[in-house]
């Protein structure tokens, strides 16, 4: 029974910081300086958000212009539309007509598109380690620690392209900043990881399940 009030606290953990995520989905920053629709500004309700970078400079007397980049969508509140990213021309670098720079962000977005496949995945095997029976749960951790560090070194290796082409793509001057899709992807990794050692932790120095101790009089017997 211990192992499935550990296994049930993994779960929730897990499952609080994808709603953590959800919960915080909508980009309120860019919302508030743009004239979007609440229609359209829903179907960027996705885990590709496309505000993992985003720049923010105020235009007189009192307005100001946003640009956001996503894994798949850049938006402008000059235009109050989204466009798909990065295109053909967003692939071109000044000084360098091969730049890495999609390669990069394509990759990102892929690795990211994979990390939510294992989430999922993740998420069907706590409940076939839960409704199993003795042995899944005294072996399924390994599965699920496996699953969780992967997802996350997918996660890290999203937010350090992100993070890599802010600071060194020449296209990114000063001003731009890493935006909240970037943040929820730090913080889903953190959950993630350390749900994964909490829960690999404490079912290796979990006692089985069903042991039992004998008694004094069997111990001399043996």
């Amino acid at each position: 029974m211990t192992r499935v009030i550990l296994y049930s606290s993994a779960l929730v953990a897990f499952l609080a910081g994808l709603c953590l995520s959800l919960s915080f989905s909508i980009p309120i920053k860019f919302l508030s300086h743009t004239n979007l629709p609440p229609a359209t500004a829903l179907t960027f309700t996705s885990i590709f958000l496309p505000y993992w970078l985003v720049i923010d400079t105020p235009i007189p007397p009192s307005d100001h212009l946003t640009i956001t980049y996503g894994l798949h969508r850049a938006c402008s509140s000059l235009t109050s539309s989204c466009r798909p990213f990065p295109t053909t021309t967003d692939c071109l670098s000044s000084s360098d007509a091969h730049s890495s720079f999609c390669t990069l962000w394509r990759s990102a977005g892929f690795l990211l598109s994979l990390a939510g496949v294992l989430e999922v995945v993740t998420i069907v095997v706590f409940v076939i380690v839960l409704a199993g029976g003795v042995r899944k749960r005294e072996e399924g951790w390994k599965a699920l620690v496996g699953l969780m560090a992967l997802v996350a070194g997918l996660q890290v290796a999203v937010v350090s392209i992100v993070a890599y082409e802010l600071d060194y793509d020449e296209r990114f001057f000063p001003g731009w900043e890493l935006g909240r899709s970037w943040v929820l992807c730090t913080v889903s990794l953190a959950v993630v990881l350390g749900t994964a050692v909490g829960a690999g932790v404490g079912s290796y120095l979990m006692r089985p399940e069903g042991g039992y101790e004998l008694i004094p009089s069997e111990r001399e017997d043996h």
